[in-house]
């Protein structure tokens, strides 16, 4: 049986987020569905980290409304939210020092397989 995107939307419309008594796609929460061969995976967009903190029981019913439509195999959803203005994305952060030798930088020595340590 295949999965539409309407079912999903559908189904998603039952999820009522608990502080605002509205669903969860009126609310604009819902980004980036993906359906492939009935695996769903979307994301939970939520405006702050605040928020997001306490919405975990919120994507664990988004997930389990997906799962039980029939078709479903399995459903991933992924709980985000907005970064507060001023704050540093993890991009911007300093990495581990690198150390250079000859012209090459190179990372930290991780103990390989056959390596001395």
């Amino acid at each position: 049986m295949t999965v539409d995107k309407q079912q999903i939307l559908d189904a998603l419309k039952t999820v009522i987020d608990s502080e605002s008594g509205q669903d969860i796609l009126s609310l604009g929460y819902v980004t980036g569905l993906v359906i492939k061969n009935g695996h769903i995976g979307f994301s939970l967009e939520l405006p702050d980290a605040e928020k997001a903190s306490r919405s975990e029981p919120l994507r664990a019913r988004a997930e389990q409304v997906v799962k039980a439509i029939p078709g479903v195999l399995s459903s991933t959803v992924v709980l985000t939210a907005e970064r507060p203005q001023g704050s540093t994305p993890a991009a911007a952060r300093p990495a581990l020092p690198l150390r250079c030798r000859e012209n090459r930088v190179q990372s930290p020595r991780l103990p390989w397989k056959g390596s001395r340590m």
